[in-house]
């Protein structure tokens, strides 16, 4: 068996990765070869797989949805935030999704510790390409601002 040893790789266009003592290589992207550059992974149990791409969240978001108005504390692929009306905001993303209804989103809401627990669920309404409504509703189907609402969604980018 040959050995090669190097410290850095470099593509005749001149882009280099490097190779650490730890024998990872530094690199900044993955593209797969085949499948509309699809990578996939080898599982923690060593013998199934799963698609890096599909596995990603494509956008999430953390915000306070109450009364002061939809303010993210965190978030990912999201331009912006609007609160519509009470309980009801509306999630913009950078980046569309590849259609309208054509992605997986959830979510939960409640306050912060110590404040009152208001059995709250989430409704997703306009389910659009390059937004989502996120509503809070309590029981009786009321809308009710909350502080602590979280959303993650699933699927193709477009």
């Amino acid at each position: 068996m040959s050995t090669i040893k190097v410290d850095t790789l470099q593509t005749r266009a001149g882009s280099t990765a490097a190779v650490t003592g730890a024998g990872f290589v530094a690199t900044d992207q993955i593209r797969g070869n085949t499948a509309a550059n699809s990578v996939t992974v080898v599982a923690e149990g060593g013998t199934n797989t799963t698609n890096l791409q599909q596995g990603l969240a494509k956008v999430w978001v953390q915000f306070d949805g109450s009364a002061s108005g939809a303010a993210a504390r965190d978030s990912f692929n999201v331009s912006g935030m609007t609160d519509n009306s009470t309980g009801n905001h509306t999630v913009a993303f950078n980046n569309d999704m590849a259609g309208a209804g054509n992605y997986s989103s959830s979510g939960t809401a409640g306050q912060f510790s110590g404040a009152t627990n208001n059995n709250v669920y989430i409704s997703h309404k306009d389910v659009a390409a390059g937004s989502l409504t996120v509503q809070v509703l309590q029981a009786g189907e009321t809308l009710i601002d909350q502080t602590f609402i979280n959303n993650i969604i699933h699927g193709d980018l477009a």
